[in-house]
């Protein structure tokens, strides 16, 4: 699997498109975090906040997102439109990335128009979303315990990985980063989240 520090049980990598900078974003990350470190032990939650979008990735946040343990893409209307989200969704996977628990945090007709536009939002669709749309202050028990939950799903996933060496797919040099090609003969989809072998 992907190379971490020794003290570092996981390392959890959150791709959301700009300006979704915002505190609500922020709190529930980090109660995410706090959640995570509960069921896992010691980890981290790696989010980039301060690159402009079309900007190329850093070589830090390409580093991070390769060698993440899980990818949480958060939903919104700006990400199905980020260039930027399509290139961390593509180095997950090319370092052999395969978990993905997408956040669904605000409505987006990318989820819901009758037909996918590409493979990467055909198989973002086709993922259980962890729902916190309706969710206002992260302090409410109800919102508390969905991200426990969600600590929890991730927690039993990473603790099932599969024996095998994923495969990282053929990425094209040069020219804006492509839709990832998932190949569903080696795709397993359980209830919560994407496992790609």
């Amino acid at each position: 699997m992907n190379a971490r520090p020794a003290d570092r049980r996981w390392e959890g990598f959150v791709s959301f498109a700009r300006p979704s900078r915002e505190q609500r974003l922020e709190g529930l990350l980090r109660m995410l975090g706090n959640a995570l470190e509960d069921a896992l032990g010691p980890g981290r939650l790696f989010w980039d906040d301060t690159t402009r979008e079309g900007a190329e990735l850093r070589p830090q946040v390409r580093e991070a997102a390769r060698t993440a343990t899980f990818l949480l893409p958060v939903l919104t209307p700006g990400y199905f439109e980020s260039r930027r989200c399509r290139a961390e969704w593509r180095t997950f996977r090319e370092g052999g990335g395969q978990h993905v628990f997408p956040i669904h945090l605000r409505n987006t007709d990318a989820l819901t128009r009758g037909r996918a536009r590409d493979a990467w939002e055909r198989d973002l669709r086709a993922l259980a979303q962890a729902d916190f749309r309706s969710l206002r202050r992260w302090s409410d028990p109800l919102a508390r315990e969905r991200i426990r939950e969600l600590a929890k799903t991730i927690g039993t996933a990473l603790r099932a990985e599969p024996e095998t060496e994923p495969t990282a797919p053929e990425v094209p040099a040069g020219g804006p980063a492509p839709a990832p090609a998932i190949d569903r003969k080696s795709t397993r989809l359980n209830s919560s989240h994407l496992v790609i072998s």
